[in-house]
Formats: structure tokens, sequence, C-alpha cells
């Protein structure tokens, strides 16, 4: 969702039995006075299995949803043992990784479920699973 002049908008859990785990994550734009938008696109589950799923990005042609920023949100579901590599996509980004499930490592920090670190002054890092693990990975400009 692009949201400016005019837009509400809440999230609320309609379950009254069920508990909801959510990220919400703002953005804010690479300036001002973009028009109010708003899309949804579903993923292949599939398509992340061992391997980074781009969900979002600032590429209208690529098969994401697209936001006006410099970032990139992937997905990626890791089997025990396997590892993969993230590339950073701009120069002056750092890259939030949230442990989703399972346990991850990066360099000597090990990540649990629902654990978060943050990177910068890097071009990439790798990351593996040490038991198999789901994980967002959210990149943003630092300034």
């Amino acid at each position: 969702m692009s949201a400016g002049t005019g837009i509400l908008h809440s999230e609320y859990n309609s379950s009254e039995s069920e508990i909801v785990n959510l990220l919400q994550i703002w953005v804010f734009p690479d300036k001002k006075g973009y028009k109010p938008r708003y899309d949804q696109k579903s993923f292949d589950p599939k398509e992340r299995n061992n391997r980074l799923q781009i969900i979002v990005s600032p590429n209208i042609n690529e098969d994401s949803l697209w936001l006006n920023q410099d970032a990139y949100f992937s997905l990626c579901d890791l089997d025990e043992g396997r590892y993969i590599n993230y590339q950073v996509h701009g120069k002056n980004n750092g890259v939030y990784i949230f442990t989703v499930d399972g346990n991850i490592k990066i360099d000597d920090e090990i990540l649990n479920k629902r654990d978060a670190i943050g990177i910068w002054d890097t071009d990439g890092f790798e990351i593996t699973a040490e038991k198999s693990s789901s994980i967002v990975l959210i990149e943003v400009p630092m300034s």
C-alpha cells in the first residue's frame, strides 16, 4: 500500500479464537507527493525453497510488488544445513533479517525463532540454516 492524503488504514485480528502474528512494516517513499495506491499478489512458497524470493522491489516490471523506494523485501525457506548468499542491491543500503521460524547463522551470530539482526556497510553476506528456517529480509537505504 502506498498511503497518502485521504487514506486511513489499520490492522486487526478478525478472529475471536485464533492468535495472529504479523509484521507491520512502514517504508518511507523516496520523495513526497505520490498518488496513494494499493496492490496485492500471491507468491508460490515453492519459489523460495533454498533460494531468495523477491516479493517487493522498486522495479515495476519485475515479478514482485513495487514501491517508491530503493528497497527490497525477500523471503526464503532454508533446509537444515543449506545456505544462501545475499548480495546487497544498493551501495548505501542495509538489510534487516528476521527469523520467522528455525535457527540461522550469519558469520558468528545465531538467530533463533523471532530473532532479528541488521547488517550494513557490506556488499553481501551468507546465511546458513542451523535447522530448517523461514526468514524475511528487508533491504532499505540507510540514509
